[in-house]
């Protein structure tokens, strides 16, 4: 009787291949005692994070505005990034801005707000900001500015309220 013709062409080659598969242990992929990287990195030599820590953090003495000083090397990169970013250079501000989102401590809850007036006279500017002026003078002068002057007396009133408890929440926790 003849086998069946699956359409598979045995040969010799096929038949050692499979024969050194089964005859190597299971789990062993290059052989016994073999590494499969000869050529890498040695125990205990330093990975690339431990090397750009040190470079980083080593310092150099530097003389800055006719001062000698001790710098970091990553402080100045973030001084050299912090110039060109000031002379116009848009690369270097984002990528400083990139360093410092990674470096920087995050402090979470904690924002900043820039406040931009509109163009007042130096009389409006202290009818609005100026809280030893009373509320009766400027509503008789200045009657169009009282929705502004109310507006910053309240977001300094939530500034202050906010410092306060931040400030006992920080003795609570000492």
């Amino acid at each position: 009787m003849q086998p069946e013709d699956d359409g598979f062409i045995e040969d010799d080659f096929t038949d050692a291949y499979e024969e050194e598969l089964i005859e190597r242990p299971r789990g062993v992929r290059f052989g016994e005692g073999q590494p499969i990287n000869r050529l890498g990195r040695p125990r205990g030599s330093p990975n690339q994070r431990t090397m750009a820590k040190r470079v980083a953090m080593q310092r150099h003495k530097v003389t800055i505005d006719g001062k000698s000083c001790r710098k970091s090397t990553l402080e100045l990169v973030l001084l050299s990034l912090r110039k060109k970013a000031a002379q116009g250079d848009v690369k270097a501000f984002k990528l400083q801005r990139s360093l410092l989102q990674k470096l920087a401590p995050r402090q979470e809850g904690r924002s900043a707000v820039l406040i931009l007036p509109a163009k007042l006279t130096c009389d409006e500017w202290e009818a609005v900001y100026d809280s030893s002026f009373p509320n009766e003078d400027v509503a008789e002068r200045f009657p169009y500015l009282m929705r502004e002057r109310k507006a910053h007396q309240q977001y300094t009133a939530d500034i202050d309220r906010e410092l306060r408890e931040s400030q006992a929440v920080d003795r609570s926790k000492k």
